[in-house]
């Protein structure tokens, strides 16, 4: 068991409280802003309507998922507003904050988990330009949006989670001499097949150029931290071409991200080869190079990190020094 939350500074309580106040204030001025009054009274106008009030909001967007088709009453709503799709996407999820504020306090997560949520909202409210397009009920941004403001997603900085579990069809795809190692983790380590979270990457992560192990290292740790308050979770699971062996040869700077596991009490598998659209032809010239002329085949890969493992890394992991914004980059405009 960690036992950090005596050394751990006794402003955190604190920064989270203020950084909600300061996300609320923010959230009001923004609704009150001519374009997004507009949509409160027509929707004020519809007596039946699903989107009546900060609760209606809010179950609207429990109903959002990752599936892009789980936005379809949404649309179909959007389409009698007098707003495009990204300004109606704004307006909902500030509407359903003011019901994930007053959870806030008792959602059993890591202090510095909460204040990174109160910077989501604050971004909801002070988004840059560039940044609207991703309101759009059709975008992938959105849809994770909707989940954070639910408390289905969970911001910790560089990396987000969200509760899953391990499909049982995983035990087809890994190669057969994998199994046994595999399966004798799962049985003693991870003991079950769920709940466990899944690890995402935070798309407004500071460095949006590369995941550095600095700031991987303070997601895991708020993770665990978190982890401490949920008995239930059984560890973390996360999938995708980012820890297979060859990409840590090919962009070295990327090794990191299977290294850590190895080293901490994980397990790591390979599940079947990378389609060619999963991200790795992204960003690299050298990766896209190598793929055109068939050396470099990426596995989608399947990493299982227990409970037990991840409480005792954290409980020989300094504690970061937790100061500034929680992993976001600039996402908002100057005020």
């Amino acid at each position: 068991m960690v036992e950090r939350e005596s050394s751990a500074p006794m402003s955190r309580e604190a920064d989270w409280r203020e950084k909600l106040s300061a996300a609320e204030a923010a959230s009001r001025t923004a609704l009150e802003s001519s374009a997004l009054e507009k949509i409160t009274q027509q929707v004020q106008r519809v007596p039946a309507s699903i989107l009546r009030g900060k609760e209606g909001c809010y179950r609207a967007l429990q109903q959002v998922t990752s599936d892009p088709h789980s936005t379809a009453s949404l649309e179909s709503a959007a389409a009698s507003l007098p707003a495009d799709s990204s300004t109606f996407g704004r307006w909902l999820l500030l509407q359903a904050a003011f019901v994930g504020m007053k959870q806030l306090p008792d959602i059993p997560v890591f202090a510095e988990v909460k204040n990174a949520w109160a910077e989501e909202v604050l971004f909801f409210a002070q988004a840059a330009t560039s940044w609207l397009p991703a309101f759009a009920l059709s975008h992938v941004r959105f849809r994770e949006m909707a989940r954070i403001v639910t408390w289905r997603r969970f911001p910790a900085g560089q990396f987000h989670w969200e509760v899953s579990g391990l499909p049982r069809s995983t035990f087809w795809k890994i190669p057969a001499g994998d199994v046994p190692r595999v399966a004798w983790y799962w049985l003693a380590s991870l003991r079950g097949f769920a709940p466990l979270w899944e690890t995402h990457i935070n798309d407004r992560r500071r460095n949006r150029l590369t995941l550095t192990e600095p700031e991987g290292l303070k997601s895991y740790y708020r993770m665990a931290r978190s982890l401490e308050m949920q008995k239930d979770v059984k560890g973390l699971v996360t999938f995708g071409w980012l820890y297979c062996s060859s990409t840590g040869q090919v962009t070295p700077r990327l090794a990191w991200l299977r290294e850590f596991f190895l080293h901490h009490g994980g397990v790591i598998t390979s599940t079947g080869f990378a389609p060619g659209n999963a991200g790795f032809l992204v960003g690299s010239e050298e990766r896209r190079r190598l793929y055109e002329e068939g050396r470099y085949r990426p596995a989608m890969t399947c990493v299982l990190w227990s409970r037990d493992a991840i409480l005792r890394w954290a409980s020989q992991f300094p504690v970061p020094d937790e100061t500034g914004p929680c992993g976001s980059g600039p996402a908002r405009e100057g005020r």
